[in-house]
């Protein structure tokens, strides 16, 4: 019996040391040979579900939408590093940026098994030592609990980079345009107040400012932008808000185009624009952009 478990426990450090080595393996594989270098951009797009549905870089000359469903700043941060090294070229990050993105419920998402379950496997591969280091000081179990998924993934990314694949067919975030049209029950929607019930993230925005350092170091302009909304349900002018940009964003711009007057027909929900509104939105902040007008830049 001794025999036995003797040889099950050899047997199963093989494994374990054989599956670490792969996913080690394929994870730097992936990364030597992913397709950061993206030379026609530059203007970069990251955010979460608000700007991947609201702004199409089709629309936006020299620009390359990134974000992703609920992304929150670690790991646009994550994805931020290996595209500012990869394209110096970039000069203008704009980033997505409202009430929530800076709340403690950006902090449960960031530990969060569910959302984890899928975002670590996808950008596992992006991870840098200090990544790691972070990662399990926040999730000390999840990488070892998702280390399946994690090979799992590491070999799809495999695939789609043989396949040649474009970098917004791996995951980490790409455009989506949005063929639903609103109902009219969800046209009426109580606007929380924000300023009552508004607590600040502790970790998700150390990202945030690690992102405006990076931007800053890297002489990139920083633009964050709250989406149009209905209702202005998720609008980055409260106290608090501005409060907190004047102190720890001051060279970044600010664009809120929250109100921004939109049909009810280019919306896909009360906070997400669909394809038709999207492509509204996108003609708008180009305008912006290029015009730099700056009546709608506020701090």
């Amino acid at each position: 019996m001794k025999l036995f478990f003797k040889r099950l426990g050899i047997f199963m450090v093989i494994i374990i040391c054989f599956v670490t080595g792969m996913i080690i393996s394929t994870k730097y594989f992936d990364l030597a040979h992913f397709p950061f270098k993206q030379e026609s951009v530059h203007v970069l797009i990251l955010g979460d579900s608000h700007t991947q549905c609201g702004i199409d870089d089709a629309l936006l000359p020299h620009s390359l939408n990134l974000s992703e469903s609920a992304d929150t700043y670690f790991y646009s941060y994550v994805k931020l590093k290996r595209m500012f090294k990869a394209n110096p070229q970039i000069d203008t990050l704009i980033l997505g940026y409202a009430d929530f993105n800076i709340t403690d419920n950006q902090d449960r998402w960031l530990r969060s098994e569910n959302i984890n379950s899928f975002k670590l496997p996808i950008y596992f591969f992006l991870f840098d030592q200090d990544d790691f280091s972070d990662f399990i000081k926040i999730n000390p179990t999840q990488l070892l609990e998702f280390s399946g998924t994690i090979f799992k993934r590491n070999f799809s990314h495999l695939y789609r980079i043989f396949a040649k694949e474009k970098i917004n067919k791996f995951g980490i975030g790409g455009f989506l345009a949005l063929e639903k049209q609103m109902e009219n029950k969800e046209k009426s929607v109580n606007n929380k107040n924000i300023n009552t019930t508004w607590k600040q993230s502790e970790i998700d925005i150390l990202y945030l400012k690690k992102i405006n350092d990076l931007c800053t170091t890297k002489n990139v302009k920083l633009i964050l932008i709250a989406t149009p909304t209905q209702n202005h349900s998720i609008s980055g002018q409260n106290s608090k808000q501005v409060a907190f940009r004047n102190s720890h964003l001051k060279e970044a711009a600010y664009i809120d185009f929250s109100g921004y007057p939109l049909k009810n027909d280019n919306f896909a929900d009360n906070s997400h624009l669909n394809a038709k509104g999207a492509a509204h939105f996108t003609v708008a902040l180009k305008r912006v952009i290029i015009n730099h007008n700056k009546q709608v830049i506020q701090r």
